[in-house]
């Protein structure tokens, strides 16, 4: 015997080469992003609602509560962020289906068994989840802090 090989140090030399190394880039990318997106996202509503901060204090001056308001504001943000994520993974699983088995990966096909393009739907549960989980989060932050801004004296500024 002149040389012995194993399993894991063939599959840590195949994931420094070709297609192991773009599926890490393409999930740095893909990472990269969902986070801009919905940085993008959350910053649009933060500067919408600064804009209204007149309205929500007129609404404050006629009797309207911190929780309503919050409440409102909430369920804005939520929806907007909820549809976004939600259309965003559709998207993405359905461009994976059309794309991914038409991407090629070796120039001559090995003789191995034929490879799986399944989905791990458990990873992509949990990170999906995450996701929205995180961006409730950011809403309900952003929604607060808003809302906490917000002053009767406002009233005195005019409306830009």
């Amino acid at each position: 015997v002149a040389d012995s090989v194993t399993a894991a140090s063939r599959t840590r030399l195949l994931d420094r080469q070709g297609p192991g190394l773009a599926s890490v880039a393409f999930l740095a990318n893909a990472s990269a992003a969902a986070i801009l997106a919905a940085a993008a996202a959350v910053m649009g509503l933060v500067s919408a609602g600064r804009r209204r901060r007149y309205e929500y204090a007129a609404l404050t001056a006629t009797g309207a509560t911190r929780r309503t308001l919050f409440s409102g504001l909430l369920i804005e943000q939520a929806g907007v962020l909820v549809f976004g994520t939600v259309t965003g993974i559709v998207a993405g699983l359905v461009a994976a289906a059309v794309a991914v088995r038409g991407v090629p990966e070796f120039v001559t096909t090995p003789e191995s068994p034929p490879l799986s393009y399944a989905a791990p739907v458990v990873l992509l549960a949990v990170v999906s989840a995450a996701a929205l989980v995180g961006l409730l989060l950011v809403a309900t932050v952003s929604s607060w802090a808003l809302v906490r801004g917000v002053r009767s004296d406002q009233l005195r500024e005019a409306p830009a």
